[in-house]
């Protein structure tokens, strides 16, 4: 199991850096250009009733050494839209070329695409960065990496509504382990919580939670497979 559970996240980090570095300066290009919009139409509104801009003060003298360090120099608000405005483009510049880097990825039986940070954290690791219980040695035990455990619905059984299989009459179905993917709305919501995430042992027995955006812990397993076999979505009846 932990061999396994290692050579998937392997295969999760193909790529991952780079469009993790993507995904960070589209929100960087955003947000500065918000800023510089906004900074922009702020100073064209003050323009019109402004009087004419006073000379800027004197710079103070050079600190001597070993002095505390000088107040911070005072900037003004064209010169803060121009810094803002250089920041922009350094960005954007930076944005095209990761953009070049990232290639459309198709995933096969012979094609590995990998997925982000957020998808695909590492298993073995708590939400705040901490080592799970089988984190040096990817060991593969409950509780030893991120997990739903101890879901109370795993073992129980339910008569479908629907047919499985060829025949045309219900029988009995294993419900999938209560993952967000396998339960209802409410339970799902619960379980997506920071109270009810995913949780693993620290090496010294405490439990500690995981994060909740994973796929590996989102997925009930069982949903993949039914989708393989059915061709679509299962329907499952009280599961």
């Amino acid at each position: 199991m932990g061999r396994e559970l290692q050579l998937l996240y392997e295969h999760d980090l193909v790529g991952q850096a780079d469009a993790d570095l993507l995904t960070t300066l589209q929100k960087q290009v955003s947000a500065t250009r918000a800023a510089y919009e906004f900074l922009g139409g702020f100073i064209d509104g003050q323009s019109a009733y402004r009087p004419p801009a006073s000379p800027p003060p004197p710079r103070p003298p050079p600190a001597s050494l070993n002095a505390p360090p000088a107040a911070p120099a005072f900037q003004t608000l064209d010169q803060k839209y121009a810094q803002l405005q250089t920041q922009l483009a350094t960005l954007e510049a930076q944005l095209e070329t990761a953009r070049a880097t990232v290639e459309v990825c198709v995933p096969s039986a012979s094609n590995i695409c990998g997925r982000s940070k957020v998808l695909a954290p590492d298993p073995w690791r708590s939400r705040d960065g901490q080592k799970c219980l089988g984190h040096d040695t990817t060991e593969g035990l409950e509780g030893s990496f991120c997990g739903y455990w101890g879901s109370e619905v795993r073992d129980r059984l339910y008569v479908c509504d629907v047919p499985v299989l060829s025949t045309d009459a219900p029988r009995v179905h294993t419900c999938p382990q209560r993952n967000p993917d396998a339960a209802d709305s409410a339970e799902a919501a619960e379980l997506l919580s920071e109270d009810g995430a995913p949780y693993c042992f620290s090496p010294e027995g405490a439990a500690l939670k995981c994060p909740v955006t994973a796929d590996r812990t989102i997925r009930s397993g069982t949903y993949e497979l039914e989708v393989r076999r059915l061709g679509h979505a299962p329907v499952y009846g009280p599961c």
